[in-house]
């Protein structure tokens, strides 16, 4: 699934965002077990996304089109981007995982 195993997935988030707004984009990195040292994916790899909030999760800029629940790290690459907009303020842990990567996570505040 990847070169470099084992291989960390980690989470890069934007700066906060008003409630209502689409946020800016976050990126998924692949990185080997050093935690700094770039990965590339051997295939299309799927990153499940999950938080705990009341927000949504996007594939495009702008949060157009349909809430997502997942983004494909194309092979070759070793990021994917993702947005996130939710409606009321709160503090989110993001988390992204993917089968036999260790998951990344961060923290995102969505202000009043």
């Amino acid at each position: 699934i990847f070169v470099g195993s084992p291989a960390i997935l980690t989470v890069s988030p934007p700066s906060d965002v008003p409630a209502g707004s689409c946020s800016g984009a976050f990126t998924v990195n692949l990185v080997q077990s050093d935690g700094t040292t770039a990965a590339t994916a051997a295939s299309n790899t799927t990153i499940e996304l999950k938080e705990p909030g009341t927000g949504s999760f996007y594939s495009t800029a702008g949060c157009g089109g349909g809430s997502v629940t997942s983004v494909t790290m194309t092979a070759g690459t070793g990021s994917a981007n993702f947005y996130y907009k939710a409606a009321s303020a709160q503090e989110v842990g993001i988390v992204a995982t993917s089968e036999n990567l260790v998951p990344g996570a961060t923290k995102f505040t969505v202000t009043p």
